[in-house]
């Protein structure tokens, strides 16, 4: 009797409910960013690049701010100080996300996120599947994060949708 009641509780505590839970959900996402990490890159003007009057004022001096970290390199082409020569120096080049060729922009990486917490799961049984609200913190953070419109501080929130298949919940594997 004894041997049958304490099989009967092992297999209680083992199974599974199946419920998609806040910590489990955090780390299916976890896995998923160390697959594809979720960041944000910054457009940044080279060669040859004719400022206008608001961008003297708002972008040139956070270029500035990058050439005295050593990361560009920017030189004047015209008396009236709206034309420059911008170039990205050896240790600039290694935080380029995309370069496309003949091009005057480039791609510079500004952050990543994690995950900071799992707010919200609302699970939909009938379809099997789950939305879940997460919220991001920003991390390694580059110098041309000065670039963004945002401010790197804030959390960024999204809901983001999981999906029940007989082998679990899923996120971005292919179901």
């Amino acid at each position: 009797m004894k041997k049958i009641l304490i099989l009967m509780l092992l297999t209680l505590i083992s199974c599974d409910s199946g419920n998609l839970t806040n910590s489990k959900a955090q780390k299916i996402i976890e896995l998923c960013l160390e697959k594809k990490p979720l960041q944000r890159t910054v457009q940044l003007q080279i060669n040859k690049t004719r400022f206008y009057k608001s961008q003297i004022k708002e972008l040139l001096p956070k270029y500035e701010k990058l050439q005295e970290k050593g990361l560009l390199e920017i030189k004047s082409l015209e008396k009236n100080k709206r034309k420059f020569e911008v170039t990205i120096t050896e240790s600039g080049k290694k935080l380029i996300e995309e370069l496309r060729e003949g091009s005057n922009f480039v791609l510079m990486r500004s952050h990543k996120y994690e995950v900071d917490e799992v707010l919200e799961v609302i699970e939909n049984p009938m379809q099997n599947t789950a939305v879940v609200k997460v919220q991001y913190k920003a991390i390694d953070i580059t110098p041309f994060s000065i670039l963004n419109r945002s401010d790197m501080n804030e959390f960024i929130i999204q809901d983001i949708k999981m999906i029940k298949t007989s082998n679990g919940w899923k996120y971005c594997d292919n179901y």
